[in-house]
C-alpha cells in the first residue's frame, strides 16, 4: 500500500525556466500595455530627436569633413553601435523593460544645457547634450538598469563633439611646444642640425613651422577615443584600463613628434618645393596608424606581463583527488 501511495503522490511543480533564465528578448516579460507605451514613446522620441538635433548633426558632419582634428567623428557612431552588440551578453534580462518617469529630470537637464549653450554662445555644448539626451531616453523607455547597460556606448558618443574653443586652445598650445622640442631632439639624435626658435625648427636650409594644426590635438583626441574603446571592449582589470588611459598623452605626443621629425627628414632629402605638400599630407595620414600601433603594442604588452589565472577551490580539489 505504501508503494501505491508513493506512486500517487503529486510530483513537485517545476518552476518555469523563464523566471530564472533569459527569455531571449527583453520585451517578453513586459505587459502589453507597457509594450505599446515603449514602442509609441520610442517613435515619438526618435522623431523629436531628429527634429531638434538635425541642425546639430549637420554641423557635426561639416566639422568632421573640414577639420582634420575631428575627422575621427565619422567612426564614433558605428563604434558605439558595435559596443552595444559586444555587450549583448550583459543585458539585464532579470529586469524587464519598463517606463521610468524619473528620467524626465535628465531630459530636462539636457534641454537646460542646450539653452545655456545658446545664451552663452557655446556652440559645442549643443552637441555634447546628445549623449545625455539619449541616456535619458533609454532610462525613460526601458528603466534604469537598461540605461546603465547601454551607458558605455552612449558615453562614447561624447567623442564626436568638438571641444569648446577655450579648452581646445589651452590643449593645443602646450602640445605644440612639446611637439616642437621633442621632434627637434629626435632630429638631433639622428645627426641633423635642428635648432628651435619658439615653435619653429630650423633644419639646415629648411624651416619647419609647427603650427597649431600640427600640435597633436588630432592624435590626442583620436587616441583618447581608441583608449575608451579598449576600456569598453576588453574585459580586463580596472587598473590595467587605467594604465591605458594614462598612456594617451605620451602616445599622442610621441606619435606627433615622429611625424614632424619624419617630415623634416623628408624635406632634407626630398626637398623639392612641389613635393612638400604631398610629404606633409602623407606624414599626417600614416601617423594615425603609427599611434594606433603604439597603443596596440601597449595593450599586448600588458596582457603578456599581467596574465589572468582562474581561481580554484583547494578543498574541492583535495576532496576530488581522494
Amino acid at each position: 500500500m505504501a508503494k501505491n501511495n508513493r506512486n500517487k503522490m503529486p510530483h513537485p511543480r517545476r518552476v518555469p525556466d523563464s523566471l530564472h533564465e533569459p527569455s531571449g528578448t527583453p520585451l517578453a516579460a513586459v505587459p502589453q500595455k507597457d509594450r505599446r507605451l515603449i514602442f509609441g514613446g520610442g517613435v515619438a522620441l526618435m522623431l523629436a530627436f531628429i527634429w531638434s538635433y538635425a541642425p546639430t548633426l549637420q554641423g557635426l558632419f561639416e566639422t568632421w569633413s573640414s577639420e582634420a582634428d575631428y575627422s575621427h567623428g565619422f567612426f564614433v557612431i558605428p563604434l558605439a553601435v558595435f559596443f552595444l552588440w559586444l555587450r549583448r551578453d550583459r543585458m539585464p534580462f532579470d529586469h524587464p523593460m519598463a517606463p521610468s518617469y524619473a528620467a524626465v529630470g535628465l531630459l530636462a537637464f539636457a534641454l537646460l544645457l542646450r539653452l545655456t549653450g545658446v545664451l552663452l554662445y557655446i556652440a559645442p555644448l549643443d552637441a555634447l547634450t546628445i549623449p545625455i539626451w539619449l541616456a535619458g531616453s533609454v532610462w525613460l523607455l526601458c528603466g534604469l538598469r537598461w540605461m546603465f547597460w547601454s551607458l558605455p556606448a552612449i558615453a562614447f558618443l561624447f567623442f564626436m563633439a568638438p571641444l569648446p574653443y577655450s579648452i581646445e586652445s589651452q590643449l593645443s598650445y602646450p602640445l605644440q611646444s612639446v611637439a616642437t622640442s621633442a621632434s627637434a631632439w629626435m632630429l638631433q639624435v639622428v645627426g641633423q642640425p635642428a635648432v628651435t626658435t619658439g615653435n619653429i625648427i630650423v633644419l639646415g636650409e629648411n624651416v619647419l613651422n609647427v603650427e597649431e594644426a600640427c600640435s597633436g590635438l588630432r592624435m590626442f583626441l583620436g587616441i583618447s577615443a581608441l583608449a575608451a574603446a579598449y576600456c569598453v571592449i576588453m574585459r580586463r582589470p580596472w587598473w590595467e584600463k587605467g594604465i591605458v588611459v594614462l598612456s594617451v598623452l605620451p602616445v599622442a605626443v610621441l606619435a606627433n613628434s615622429l611625424r614632424i621629425a619624419g617630415t623634416g627628414l623628408c624635406y632634407q632629402y626630398f626637398g623639392a618645393e612641389s613635393s612638400r605638400k604631398l610629404i606633409h599630407d602623407m606624414a599626417g595620414f600614416f601617423v594615425i596608424f603609427v599611434a594606433a600601433a603604439m597603443m596596440g603594442a601597449l595593450v599586448w604588452y600588458l596582457k603578456k606581463i599581467f596574465v589572468e589565472v582562474e581561481s580554484a577551490d583547494v578543498s574541492t580539489m583535495l576532496h576530488s583527488s581522494k
